[in-house]
């Protein structure tokens, strides 16, 4: 569509030419409904997080957060090892799998070792291990 103010000064233009006429105005395209937004994305709005997939209840968010791996990945809650990098764990706290770095807030409980997908997970694990051990 042709802004007003260009269709006047075609006409004037095509006046001025001698009587050329000036080209129809176009009419507006309908507009389209929206695209339905998901219902985790909606709560992650609400909530005030960035990552499409925070409404499902994850760390999106969250200092200290390690790189993700898909959720049908192969991964390890308790360890009987300190995890190393490059292993996949998954959170205790969120359930999240992750791989393993050398900054991950990793915790003994019990001769387990749990490795936690971002710094808020830590107080949580420390203030109730026996529960989050026990999942």
């Amino acid at each position: 569509m042709r802004p007003p103010i260009l269709l006047a000064m075609m006409t004037l233009v095509a006046a001025c030419k001698g009587g050329e006429k000036a080209p129809e105005a176009v009419a507006p395209a309908p507009a389209q409904a929206p695209t339905p937004v998901p219902a985790a994305v909606e709560v992650a709005k609400v909530e005030g997080k960035t990552d499409a997939t925070a409404g499902e209840g994850g760390c999106q968010d969250h200092t200290g957060m390690q790189k993700m791996v898909p959720p049908e990945t192969a991964a390890v809650r308790a360890f009987d090892h300190e995890p190393r990098s490059g292993e996949k764990a998954e959170c205790p706290i969120s359930g999240e799998k992750f791989e393993v770095a050398a900054d991950t807030k990793v915790v003994e409980h019990k001769g387990r070792w749990y490795a936690l997908c971002c710094d808020e997970c830590e107080p949580d694990f420390k203030k109730d291990p026996d529960k989050y051990a026990a999942k």
